[in-house]
């Protein structure tokens, strides 16, 4: 049996070392929603603080308008890559110097072991949903003593093979393009842009579909980072390892 792939540097949660700086920068722009004007953010963070994110691949910015106050200015935003690093971070030094500082650190070490507990991401707790958005799954998964999983089958619909898509992109890019290999959730969460139902949806019909399979792994070789990535069965099962069939 062949081990995990090991995750592309860039789609890992601890592949970026910030600087404390740009981490509070990461951490004001994951309590705001995601995103905020660079406008609004006291006090306001440097070019340096802000070009450590964006170059890491954390964050994007762009200028846009402001419907609230017509006027353009510039936004910046996580990317799935700066909410991974979130969820992987929590416990960091943010080197704040002040009680304030100190206080959000201890708060965010707090906050990372209840997500840890609760199989959560950063992202599940922060992230703005705006009116609109697509959320893909409308159930969780049934636990039942039923051999039938529809009973707790998802409604994604139309949009399933768009998401199917997206899920066989990123565990081809963290692959090499092989199928067969042994893919940690914790490595391929990070580079999936779907939210963590969505993945977790998507994962269990192609699962049932025969188009992966999912794995679990003994208590004695997960991590705490296995237990947070850790998607739910129909019958509350808890996988850990997916591999693609050919």
């Amino acid at each position: 049996m062949n081990p995990p792939a090991a995750p592309l540097e860039e789609c890992g949660p601890t592949a970026v070392d910030l600087k404390p700086p740009g981490r509070l920068l990461l951490w004001r722009l994951a309590a705001a929603g995601g995103g905020e004007w660079i406008g609004e953010i006291r006090p306001a963070p440097s070019a340096t603080v802000r070009k450590e994110l964006l170059e890491s691949g954390l964050a994007i910015s762009e200028t846009r308008r402001n419907q609230e106050t017509g006027r353009s200015g510039t936004w910046i935003e996580l990317t799935q890559a700066g909410w991974a690093w979130a969820t992987g971070h929590l416990g960091d030094d943010l080197g704040a110097g002040s009680a304030a500082g100190d206080t959000l650190g201890v708060m965010l070490r707090g906050l990372g072991q209840f997500l840890a507990a609760q199989r959560l991401t950063a992202e599940d707790v922060f992230r703005r949903r705006t009116e609109g958005q697509a959320v893909l799954v409308l159930e969780e998964p049934v636990l039942s003593d039923s051999p039938d999983p529809s009973e707790g089958e998802e409604p994604i619909g139309m949009m399933l093979p768009m998401v199917e898509a997206a899920v066989v992109r990123a565990y081809l890019l963290i692959t090499d393009g092989r199928h067969e290999v042994r893919v940690l959730l914790r490595h391929l969460r990070p580079c999936v842009e779907l939210t963590r139902p969505e993945l977790d949806s998507v994962l269990r019909i192609m699962a049932e579909e025969g188009r992966l399979q999912l794995e679990t792994l003994p208590d004695d070789e997960l991590s705490d980072e296995d237990r947070a990535a850790a998607a739910p069965g129909y019958r509350g099962e808890l996988f850990h390892v997916v591999c693609l069939e050919p």
